[in-house]
């Protein structure tokens, strides 16, 4: 049913790896891949060194059960992802041990949403497994990925990118 190397259907995962590479090189180019840092297999996690006392981080996130995918923010003072700083904080909360993480969305929607872009429809909340084992063709479901990264895309330009920089401004003003 889930293939090992990823928790969304492994061709449908690396076709929104691969699209999201392109494009946030394309829309923000300070992003470089992150390799040697603790995040799931799968997930792909991107940084902006901004000095060697601050680094911005996108993870890239597939959920476990679903074709679906999110995005997490994260600033770091200690040089490294912050891998197991407990979920949820939100973009107003103060930077513990200099590290600060929580989910893209918290950007703009309500604290209680829990955004996530979704090729396939969201279940049932009955869903029986035969309704699991049923699911969309991944075939079908090729032609979302674009659209959806470029939303994604889109709200890390609208969101993510504006709130960084202020981060940024925020701590050359504190000396930090």
């Amino acid at each position: 049913m889930w293939e090992r190397d990823s928790s969304m259907r492994a061709y449908l995962a690396k076709g929104v790896r691969k699209q999201f590479a392109l494009r946030l090189k394309q829309a923000a180019p300070e992003f470089a891949e992150a390799k040697g840092e603790s995040i799931p297999r799968g997930d792909r996690l991107y940084v902006w060194e901004v000095s060697p006392r601050q680094r911005f981080y996108l993870l890239l996130q597939f959920h476990p059960h679903e074709d679906w995918f999110t995005l997490e923010v994260a600033i770091s003072r200690s040089g490294r992802w912050p891998a197991f700083l407990l979920q949820p904080n939100s973009p107003d909360s103060h930077v513990k041990d200099g590290d600060l993480r929580f989910r893209l969305g918290r950007l703009w929607a309500p604290p209680q949403k829990d955004v996530w872009w979704e090729l396939a429809p969201r279940p049932p909340a009955n869903a029986s497994l035969e309704a699991y084992m049923n699911r969309v063709p991944v075939e079908e479901l090729l032609s979302k990925i674009e659209p959806l990264v470029e939303d994604a895309i889109g709200q890390i330009t609208q969101h993510a990118l504006p709130y960084f920089r202020k981060v940024r401004v925020d701590a050359v003003s504190t000396g930090d």
